[in-house]
């Protein structure tokens, strides 16, 4: 049982020992750490790590036994590094700070200790969500302002999500809040404490599946951008190919209209149809490709009308990413 304690759990949840008559929990705290310098936070930022630090606890009669575990940090899905533990000596003050005012009282068990522990941990989760919301709302505003669309910040908050949700669905037990019995220390007492915590555990949960329902519908519009610009360059192709085009049809088709009856160099007879013929060729051919031409300046002017509009967006909201 303290060998397990004493070892990190792959993902946070309950452990029963002592034929269930001891409880082992595996909590966590998580911090979303941005990667910009601090005089540039009013800026736009793109989306930065998530540190999970487990705490695993055992509580018995009379006694709670803590084990703080060192800190992970992801990158998405994929783990960096690891740090050693963090926030602990202000947890504890402001635990002793509640125990002392609310909760030290007879009744109260180690348990309930443990659960006070737990619902300070859990006050890292709603933070940490809002702050992965900000990450992707400056995400979408870049695929509407930027010069060009980056995939892989969108792909690092997708994985944060899923970790984080990953993390936190075994901590959602069903009928804590009616049955006490089924929390995650055993000898709970405190009702009201419980349900604080599964609340917040609850809320935390729905606020991560509405930001994976926006994270889909943010793939989905990176997918409509990829397949604009896919189209625009096959525009542009197309637009070089209508010109060559232009420059053989319109001679072949003269051609094929006068046919044999057209005067040749060396022939007797009169030149008029073949000075006809060849005006026909240089006009006509230089009128379509002209207007080919022109109408790609007018697509090119519409282009940097639309770019102008962008960059007083971008100086309007302070956006200086790609």
């Amino acid at each position: 049982m303290l060998e397990d304690l004493l070892t990190p759990d792959s993902l946070p949840g309950t452990i029963d020992y002592a034929a269930g008559k001891i409880r082992k929990v595996s909590a966590f705290s998580v911090e979303a750490r941005s990667i910009s310098p601090a005089e540039e936070r009013d800026d736009f930022e793109p989306p930065g790590r998530i540190a999970l630090q487990p705490v695993e606890m055992i509580a018995g009669d009379g006694w709670l036994i803590s084990c703080w575990h060192p800190r992970s940090i992801y990158r998405g899905i994929h783990l960096e590094r690891e740090e050693p533990s963090e926030g602990r000596d202000a947890l504890i003050r402001a635990v002793e700070s509640r125990w002392a005012a609310d909760l030290g009282a007879v009744g109260h068990t180690a348990a309930d200790l443990g659960i006070l522990v737990m619902e300070e941990l859990a006050l890292t989760y709603a933070p940490t969500l809002r702050k992965l919301h900000e990450w992707l709302e400056q995400w979408e505003i870049g695929l509407y302002v930027g010069r060009r669309t980056e995939r892989r910040p969108l792909a690092e908050l997708w994985g944060s999500t899923a970790l984080f949700r990953k993390w936190l669905a075994p901590l959602n037990p069903p009928g804590v809040q009616k049955d006490i019995s089924k929390a995650w220390l055993l000898g709970a007492t405190d009702h009201a404490l419980c349900s604080s915590v599964d609340t917040r555990i609850d809320r935390a949960l729905e606020r991560g599946q509405e930001l994976a329902a926006t994270l889909r519908s943010s793939f989905n519009m990176l997918h409509s951008e990829t397949e604009e610009g896919a189209r625009r360059r096959q525009e542009r192709g197309q637009h070089q190919i209508e010109i060559l085009a232009a420059v053989f049809l319109v001679p072949t088709l003269i051609v094929g209209f006068f046919g044999a009856n057209t005067w040749l160099p060396g022939r007797s007879g009169s030149v008029a149809a073949f000075e006809i013929m060849v005006a026909a060729l240089a006009v006509l051919t230089l009128g379509v490709v002209g207007f080919l031409i022109m109408s790609r300046r007018v697509d090119r002017a519409m282009d940097r009308e639309a770019e102008a509009e962008l960059a007083d967006m971008r100086a309007f909201l302070g956006y200086r990413g790609p």
